[in-house]
This record gives structure tokens, sequence and C-alpha cells, in this order.
């Protein structure tokens, strides 16, 4: 798993041609200013081995900058098309007449230039020895291509390493900009954390429990950024994954993102500003859909991330994909009910201050949700109408943006529900107004400062979403 790819006697079957994709820098490139001594290149060092040896042999090693991959190819009279130059083919399409008749079709000529590396076996000759290095002139995806066109080369079995590195080190292109993205992501949770535990240790006396869970999720947030900005760092250094420390970041992730919805899920509830408690049963509902997500959510990112370099079955990924979309809209919609409910049971009793948090809250979710889903409906629009290969480096945004919007959330949250001298007293007490019941409501600062007092009720302070009132 990587760009450094082993082959141990790969087969390579006669009619065939195999091909992989990966976005490359020229050191040429402006975004590439501090690399720009470093080499771009692909590094072929292989041992080609035929069955049969009866006859000459062809392979060609083909290598293509994205703007030059139509040239590939030709359409037949049935609008199939064809890679291979052929009898039926001769001098009826552009690139194949007699003269290449075995050989890969290249229609016409392009900027930058195709590279193409023959390998030709004599007769009786069965081993041929590939050590070749192809330069990266310009930016953009890049094909690789092993063409076997000739049918007297028989099956050829290959062994040896074909290495891709960028000016920068081994990471595919698509996926440099994500490294420096986990790097600011831990300076972000680690400044974010730093301001949490100071407040946590001032207002020592005044903390909730719920404090307590946020600190968890500000601290999985931070270490799973770190564990995904040096599994990079490896890849980006040695052009292989670690599978134990992919598997940690991803149970990292898996873990922050379920323990944050259980997180977002239990604060709607009212947990810790209506109620200091959850009952049983509503332990046991939020408890075991957290366990789910977690485990679905798990599968789903190992794949994910093993496909960013290794093709996954489309149908494998979906198959773990449907049900983390169906949980995460369990999530939403019990989130979505528990808010409300409060919302409505704030506003009767006039508890002003309370309902101007979860409103705020509120308000934040909704437009998280409206982003989400017009994001999504975007990724799905550009994956089925759009040609990736042509906004390539952009392609990390499409995870980056969620680690960002995450963040997001979790400040809200975190500012919300920020330990201060008045936390507890907030909590554990009812907002009594002065004003009329039927008296018109105003701004809800300005009912802060005029027209209202919080009374503890030290002796009895538990708080329920539907009963907020003395």
């Amino acid at each position: 798993d990587g760009v450094v790819y082993s082959y141990d006697q790969e087969k390579l079957q006669v009619g065939h041609l195999e091909y992989r994709r990966i976005g490359m820098y020229s050191p040429n490139d402006p975004a590439m200013t501090q690399y720009s001594s470093s080499p771009s290149e692909v590094r072929v060092e292989v041992s080609m081995t035929r069955a049969v040896a009866q006859y000459d042999g062809l392979i060609q090693i083909l290598f293509a900058h994205v703007d030059s991959f139509d040239a590939f190819g030709a359409i037949d009279e049935h609008g199939e098309k064809r890679f291979c130059c052929t009898e039926d083919l001769s001098s009826r399409v552009d690139g194949c007449s007699e003269q290449y008749l075995g050989t890969a079709i290249i229609s016409k000529k392009t900027d930058p230039p195709v590279q193409n590396l023959t390998i030709e076996w004599a007769k009786d000759q069965i081993t041929f020895p590939v050590n070749h290095t192809f330069f990266i002139e310009k930016s953009g995806r890049h094909y690789f291509m092993l063409s076997s066109c000739l049918a007297s080369t028989g099956d050829v079995s290959m062994t040896g390493t074909i290495a891709w590195k960028n000016p920068f080190g081994y990471l595919p292109g698509e996926l440099y900009p994500l490294m420096t993205l986990y790097e600011a992501l831990c300076v972000g949770y680690l400044g974010l954390g730093l301001i949490w535990v100071v407040l946590c240790v001032i207002y020592r006396q005044q903390l909730l429990r719920l404090q307590y869970y946020v600190l968890a999720v500000i601290i999985l947030g931070f270490f799973e950024n770190i564990a995904w900005y040096f599994d990079y760092v490896n890849f980006n250094e040695n052009g292989t994954r670690s599978v134990s420390s992919t598997i940690f970041a991803v149970l990292l992730s898996s873990s922050k993102r379920s323990l944050s919805r259980v997180l977002v899920l239990v604060v709607c509830m009212g947990y810790g500003i209506l109620t200091p408690t959850l009952s049983s049963a509503q332990f046991r509902k939020v408890l075991g859909l957290g366990v789910v997500y977690f485990t679905f959510s798990s599968i789903h990112d190992i794949l994910i991330s093993y496909s960013q370099t290794t093709f996954v079955v489309q149908e494998v990924r979906i198959f773990f994909l449907f049900p983390l979309a169906a949980l995460d809209s369990i999530f939403f919609l019990w989130i979505l009910q528990e808010i409300s409910t409060n919302i409505e049971s704030l506003t009767a009793n006039r508890q002003v201050a309370k309902l101007f948090v979860f409103k705020s809250f509120w308000s934040i979710l909704v437009l998280t949700a409206l982003f989400s889903v017009c994001w999504a409906s975007f990724q799905i629009y550009s994956s089925v109408w759009m040609n990736e290969d042509y906004y390539w480096q952009f392609i990390w945004i499409f995870d980056g943006i969620w680690h960002i919007l995450y963040f997001f959330v979790l400040l809200t949250i975190a500012f919300l529900w920020r330990p201060s001298s008045q936390t507890t007293s907030y909590a554990l007490s009812e907002q009594i107004t002065t004003k009329d019941d039927d008296e018109e409501d105003v701004d809800n600062s300005v009912e802060l400062k005029t027209g209202t007092r919080l009374i503890s009720k030290n002796a009895s302070p538990a708080f329920t979403g539907g009963e907020d009132s003395d």
C-alpha cells in the first residue's frame, strides 16, 4: 500500500493495457519553489520474464501526462475504443499502420509528448531487465501504462518495483496538502486544549461533568491529527504506509467522531444544563448508537485510507457507506428532536438565559447541516459529472473540509459551554422573570440585564427537558 509498488511475478497478458495514475508536481511548478532542486520522477526497476520464447516479443511501457491521454487508442467502426494496432485496424485509424502492428495506438502528437519505452525480446530470449526513470515535465495527473499488443510475446511476469516520487517526497500530489492541514489542526487543537485547561483550573470548583467530556473530545482530536500527520510524514519519506499507524489513526478518528456525536446529542438532551444525569434507558440508547457508529465508521475509514493508493471495489465501499449514512441520519434526527423539545420547554417557561444558549447552538447545527448537505451534493456531482484528472490538486478538500467543519462545531460547543464562575449556579438554577407573563419579550441581552435573576436550587438540583418550572 503506497506509491512504491512492488511486483512479485505479476502477470501481464497479451492484448491487455494496465495502468496507474497519480498526481505529480513538476519541480518547475510555482508551488514547488522550496523543492525546485529535487527531481520529480517515476523509477522503474523490474525484471520481465516470458513464459514462451519461440518468437520475438514486445512490451511497451508508456508514460503520459493527462493532457496526452486522449492520444491513446482509437474508435473502431462499432464505436468501441481499441488500444492495440491490429490488422483489421491497419490504415483505418490514425496511429495504426502496417509498421505499427502489435504496438499500442498513439493517434497524435501531444505536448508534453508521450514517453515510450519499448522492450523487445529476441527469439529464445526469456528475461529482460528494465532500469529506467521517467521525469515529470509538467504538473498534473500522470498515467503509467504497460501494454502488451504483440501476440507472439505471450504472457509476461514482472518482478521488481515502480516508485513514484514528487519533489517533496513520495506522497501523491492529491494527498500532500492534507499533511499541512493535519499539522495546522494539531496547532488548533493544542491551542483550544490549553485555553480549556486553563479555564478548568481557574473555575475548578464550578465544573460540570459535561465540560470534562468536552476536554476528552479536544484531546482525542489533538491525538487524531498528530497520528494522521506522522502517518503522512512516514508515507512521504518511505513511499509506503504503515498498516499499524494507519489503523491507529483511523481508530482515533472513529473514536473522536463517535464521541463528538454522542456529546452533541447529550448536550441537546439538556445534560449538564437541564438535567445532571441521563436515565439508564437514555444512557443505554446513546451508548449503543455510539458503539455501532464507531464500528461502521472504523471499517469505512480503513477502506477509504486504503483506497487512496490501492483499488477497492466500489460495491464494498458502498456496502459500509450506506449504514454509516443511516446512522448519521439517526443521530441528526434524534438531536433535532431533543433540542426542539428543550427549546419549546425553555420558551414556555421563559428561561431566557438557557434559551439563548440552546437557540445559538440550534442555529449553528442548522447551518452546519445545510452546509454538509450542499457539500455532499457537490461531492456526488463532481464524482459523477466531472473528470477528477483535471481538479486533482483540490481532491484533498473533499476530505479536509469535514475536519475543518468538525473543529468549527467543537469551537462553538466550547464557547457556549465554557467554564465560568457561574457555571454551577447557571446549570442548577431556574431563571425567574420580574416581568408579567403577558408582556412582550424583548431582546435577550436586554432581558438578562434588566429583568431577570438566577435563583439557585441546591437542595433539588435536578432538571429535565420537560420540567423546568417550579
